[in-house]
Protein backbone atom coordinates (compact mmCIF):
# COMPACT_ATOMS: atom_id res chain seq x y z
CA UNK A 1 0.00 0.00 0.00
CA UNK A 2 3.09 2.10 1.02
CA UNK A 3 4.87 1.57 -2.42
CA UNK A 4 1.47 2.50 -4.71
CA UNK A 5 0.84 5.69 -2.56
CA UNK A 6 4.29 6.87 -3.01
CA UNK A 7 3.96 5.64 -6.63
CA UNK A 8 0.72 7.75 -7.15
CA UNK A 9 2.43 10.75 -5.36
CA UNK A 10 5.50 10.72 -7.74
CA UNK A 11 2.56 10.04 -10.92
CA UNK A 12 0.87 13.27 -9.14
CA UNK A 13 4.15 15.80 -9.34
CA UNK A 14 5.40 14.34 -12.78
CA UNK A 15 1.88 15.43 -13.92
CA UNK A 16 1.78 18.67 -12.28
CA UNK A 17 5.07 19.35 -13.74
CA UNK A 18 4.15 18.16 -17.22
CA UNK A 19 1.01 20.92 -17.01
CA UNK A 20 3.05 23.95 -15.81
CA UNK A 21 5.84 23.30 -18.34
CA UNK A 22 3.66 22.48 -21.36
CA UNK A 23 1.67 25.76 -20.52
CA UNK A 24 4.49 27.83 -21.19
CA UNK A 25 5.13 28.82 -24.98
CA UNK A 26 7.91 27.17 -26.65
CA UNK A 27 10.33 29.76 -28.25
CA UNK A 28 12.41 29.13 -31.45
CA UNK A 29 15.07 29.48 -29.57
CA UNK A 30 14.32 26.86 -27.78
CA UNK A 31 13.72 24.43 -30.58
CA UNK A 32 17.25 25.72 -32.00
CA UNK A 33 19.13 25.08 -28.76
CA UNK A 34 17.89 21.64 -27.64
CA UNK A 35 18.49 20.16 -31.90
CA UNK A 36 22.16 21.78 -31.98
CA UNK A 37 23.41 20.29 -28.06
CA UNK A 38 23.08 23.40 -26.52
CA UNK A 39 21.97 24.63 -23.35
CA UNK A 40 17.96 25.33 -23.36
CA UNK A 41 16.21 28.37 -22.09
CA UNK A 42 14.42 26.12 -19.43
CA UNK A 43 17.76 24.24 -18.20
CA UNK A 44 19.06 27.67 -18.03
CA UNK A 45 16.55 29.13 -16.02
CA UNK A 46 16.48 26.34 -13.48
CA UNK A 47 19.83 27.05 -12.35
CA UNK A 48 18.96 29.17 -10.27
CA UNK A 49 17.03 27.15 -7.84
CA UNK A 50 18.90 23.98 -8.86
CA UNK A 51 22.16 22.61 -6.54
CA UNK A 52 23.51 21.78 -9.70
CA UNK A 53 23.18 21.17 -13.42
CA UNK A 54 24.43 18.40 -15.66
CA UNK A 55 24.48 16.51 -18.39
CA UNK A 56 24.25 12.72 -17.77
CA UNK A 57 25.72 10.04 -19.12
CA UNK A 58 23.04 9.62 -21.53
CA UNK A 59 23.12 13.46 -22.84
CA UNK A 60 20.22 14.30 -21.13
CA UNK A 61 20.27 17.57 -18.59
CA UNK A 62 19.67 16.95 -15.03
CA UNK A 63 19.35 19.62 -12.38
CA UNK A 64 19.30 18.70 -8.74
CA UNK A 65 18.06 19.97 -5.44
CA UNK A 66 17.88 19.60 -1.89
CA UNK A 67 17.50 15.86 -0.53
CA UNK A 68 18.47 14.11 -3.51
CA UNK A 69 15.66 15.20 -5.72
CA UNK A 70 16.48 14.96 -9.38
CA UNK A 71 14.74 16.21 -12.08
CA UNK A 72 15.57 15.03 -16.47
CA UNK A 73 14.82 17.59 -19.16
CA UNK A 74 12.93 15.69 -21.63
CA UNK A 75 13.47 17.15 -24.67
CA UNK A 76 10.39 18.39 -26.61
CA UNK A 77 9.47 15.66 -29.42
CA UNK A 78 6.45 13.91 -30.98
CA UNK A 79 5.57 9.90 -30.49
CA UNK A 80 2.78 7.82 -32.00
CA UNK A 81 0.33 6.76 -29.42
CA UNK A 82 -2.83 4.93 -29.08
CA UNK A 83 -3.92 1.34 -30.55
CA UNK A 84 -6.03 0.22 -33.64
CA UNK A 85 -6.67 -3.04 -32.29
CA UNK A 86 -7.43 -1.98 -28.36
CA UNK A 87 -10.27 -0.34 -26.47
CA UNK A 88 -12.45 1.99 -28.13
CA UNK A 89 -10.40 5.13 -25.94
CA UNK A 90 -7.18 4.21 -27.17
CA UNK A 91 -7.97 4.66 -30.73
CA UNK A 92 -6.86 5.35 -33.13
CA UNK A 93 -3.04 5.58 -33.46
CA UNK A 94 -1.91 9.33 -33.85
CA UNK A 95 0.96 11.23 -33.24
CA UNK A 96 1.16 13.53 -30.54
CA UNK A 97 3.33 16.37 -29.97
CA UNK A 98 4.77 17.46 -26.19
CA UNK A 99 6.80 20.50 -25.55
CA UNK A 100 9.92 19.85 -23.56
CA UNK A 101 9.44 19.38 -19.80
CA UNK A 102 11.14 18.23 -16.39
CA UNK A 103 10.48 15.03 -15.06
CA UNK A 104 11.24 13.75 -11.46
CA UNK A 105 13.97 11.04 -11.90
CA UNK A 106 12.99 9.19 -9.22
CA UNK A 107 9.64 8.41 -6.84
CA UNK A 108 9.15 10.98 -5.11
CA UNK A 109 8.84 10.40 -1.67
CA UNK A 110 5.85 11.51 0.91
CA UNK A 111 8.19 13.47 2.78
CA UNK A 112 9.22 15.48 -0.61
CA UNK A 113 5.31 15.67 -1.20
CA UNK A 114 4.72 16.83 2.09
CA UNK A 115 7.19 19.80 1.42
CA UNK A 116 5.89 20.53 -1.41
CA UNK A 117 2.08 20.89 -0.20
CA UNK A 118 3.66 23.06 2.70
CA UNK A 119 5.61 24.78 0.32
CA UNK A 120 3.41 25.82 -2.65
CA UNK A 121 -0.38 25.43 -0.75
CA UNK A 122 -1.55 22.69 -3.32
CA UNK A 123 -4.64 20.77 -2.16
CA UNK A 124 -5.27 17.48 -4.18
CA UNK A 125 -8.66 16.35 -5.05
CA UNK A 126 -9.61 14.32 -2.46
CA UNK A 127 -8.41 17.11 -0.52
CA UNK A 128 -11.00 19.56 -2.01
CA UNK A 129 -13.91 16.83 -1.66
Amino acid sequence: MKIKTVAFIGVVIGIVGLILTCSQPRTEKDQKSSVAGEMPERVIEIQQKARRVYKNEKGYWEAEFDEGHIMVFIPAGEFTMGSNEGLDDEKPVHKVYLDDYWLAKYPVTVAQFRRFVKETGYVTDAEKG
